[in-house]
């Protein structure tokens, strides 16, 4: 038809590069020790230079059986994947589940996006810290 073009729809994909994998990553998030608990969860949080948000998962046996988990699991990875667009560009992300039943799809959306602002803050409130130091040394 006509030259008009549609605008290109976002995308909802949550692929292997949204994840968080091995060890290492892990432990440099909990290494940066920023983290807000929010009841149900713990979010851990630390800067990344890859430009988007990744989620890494770490849900305990303590948590309940396999299915359990496995629900808890796939609710936190919608709730991330939906609400990613709160994160700030650039963190990776670890969920730690707390032992409860699994809740609610919004409720898991609500709690990310209150830990998306507050570690987004402490991390600004970090660099302030870090870049006043700097100015404040004796270049000498």
């Amino acid at each position: 038809m006509g030259g008009m073009t549609a605008a290109p729809q976002p995308r909802f994909r949550f692929g292997a590069r949204d994840r968080l994998h091995g060890q290492r990553a892990f432990a440099r998030v909990f290494q940066a020790r920023a983290g807000q608990r929010l009841g149900l969860v713990t979010v851990w949080a630390v800067p990344n230079d890859v430009g988007r948000p990744r989620l890494g998962l770490s849900i305990g046996r303590r948590v309940g059986n396999a299915v359990q988990r496995v629900k808890i699991k796939r609710l936190l990875r919608e709730a991330f994947r939906l609400g990613r667009d709160a994160w700030p560009a650039g963190y990776d992300v670890v969920v730690v589940a707390a032992p409860h039943q699994a809740a609610a799809l919004a409720e898991y959306q609500s709690l990310l996006a209150q830990a998306a602002g507050a570690l987004h803050r402490e991390w600004q409130r970090r660099r302030k810290r870090a870049e006043g130091m700097e100015r404040g040394r004796d270049p000498s």
